[in-house]
């Protein structure tokens, strides 16, 4: 999806991190992934401009923080997002 945008592709870190926290112990392989990606952002908050996506093992550090200097990083995140939510629901 990204590779003529590399420099405003998602990282690693704040996809794993959101996808923990919205992991609720399903056991179905399919359920677990549907779930997670309708409740990706609720680990992402705003306070004004500035998007955060708070390390769950460093309070403090915000994985986010290059999101308000460059808004077409949370653009593609959310593009992105929106891509994978369809395609989960083509396997449902």
């Amino acid at each position: 999806m990204f590779k003529d945008n590399d420099e405003n592709s998602p990282i690693s870190i704040i996809i794993t991190t959101l996808a923990a926290k919205a992991y609720s112990g399903e056991t179905s392989l399919l359920q677990a992934l549907t779930n997670v990606v309708a409740h990706l952002n609720e680990g992402i908050h705003r306070i004004n401009d500035q998007y955060i996506v708070e390390n769950p093992a460093y309070s403090g550090e915000n994985f986010a923080e290059k999101w308000g200097e460059n808004p077409a990083k949370a653009k593609a995140f959310y593009d992105w997002q929106k891509k994978l939510s369809d395609d989960v629901d083509l396997l449902n």
